[in-house]
């Protein structure tokens, strides 16, 4: 089965009747560019053992600094379906209050500003800030102010590179790179249509 948004796509036919499957499919087809040195047929297979798992495996066509492809770099993700009910998670930053406390700032970023400076800093890129229980507070810029946070709903657990070693005409750190790119591309997929 071919999607609509994967028609560009020739070389990568995705033969599922799960919607997931296929959602993960044109999430990867569609995010990660021609130029990602990611050029080959991507085959995802669902493990009938874990539910909501899949592997993805393609092909990583690395260059030399001279603009050559030098060595090929067979790789598989893992890859996790996190359902609507999980995907909640407490904020970090606020700890679920939906709030942080003004010279908290502090410990996160220890900067070197008077109390009236950093309540104007926080309101001119955050939020007014307000008293509560006698303390300064303003609304949580990282959860808007709800607490939580909504993850993603596919999850990168893994990236096996078949015991392939970097060479070094291709650069070090592809591991790093390949696994930077695919989770980026996972993390632009919005989770409400699914």
């Amino acid at each position: 089965m071919i999607t609509k948004t994967m028609q560009g796509y020739p070389y990568n036919r995705i033969h599922s009747d799960s919607p997931l499957q296929l959602r993960l499919s044109e999430a990867l087809v569609d995010i990660l560019p021609h130029g990602s040195g990611i050029n080959g047929s991507w085959i995802i297979d669902n493990p009938k053992t874990i539910e909501n798992r899949f592997y993805a495996h393609n092909c990583f066509m690395a260059m030399n600094e001279n603009g050559y492809y030098c060595h090929n770099y067979d790789f598989t993700l893992t890859i996790d379906f996190i359902p609507g009910s999980d995907r909640q998670v407490k904020c970090q930053y606020c700890e679920g209050r939906g709030y942080r406390f003004v010279f908290d700032i502090h410990k996160v970023h220890p900067v070197e500003m008077s109390g009236v400076e950093i309540v104007e800093f926080i309101e001119q890129r955050f939020s007014p800030v307000y008293k509560l229980d006698g303390r300064a507070v303003f609304n949580c810029n990282i959860c808007n102010g709800k607490g939580y946070m909504v993850r993603h709903p596919f999850e990168l657990i893994r990236l096996n590179f078949h015991g392939a070693k970097e060479n070094m005409c291709c650069g070090y750190e592809l591991k790093d790179y390949i696994y930077e790119i695919v989770d980026s591309a996972l993390c632009e997929l919005k989770g409400e249509s699914i």
